[in-house]
């Protein structure tokens, strides 16, 4: 199947770069990546619950929690990519 999708620049060229790197189309690359995001991506059933607490330190008022979530999730899907190379 062909389809067209948009991608943030900094990882297009990393994923463009490390596709080269290890000889392979930029199209194999994306798909083993998301191969590999399908088979380790759990399901959560019932929504996430967090506790809430009314003393202790404030969030800063420019924290940005799905900037951060974002971040987080790639660093994870890195490591786990770096995992399976034995980089790490």
């Amino acid at each position: 199947m062909q389809t067209t999708l948009r991608i943030n620049d900094e990882i297009y060229r990393k994923a463009k770069t490390r596709a080269a790197e290890e000889g392979v189309t930029l199209t194999h690359f994306i798909e083993e990546a998301l191969r590999f995001r399908l088979q380790h991506t759990s399901v959560v059933e019932a929504p996430w619950s967090l506790p809430a607490f009314s003393a202790g330190p404030t969030v800063p008022k420019d924290f940005d929690l799905i900037e951060a979530l974002r971040q987080a999730d790639s660093q994870r899907d890195e490591n786990a990519i770096a995992d399976l190379r034995g980089e790490r």
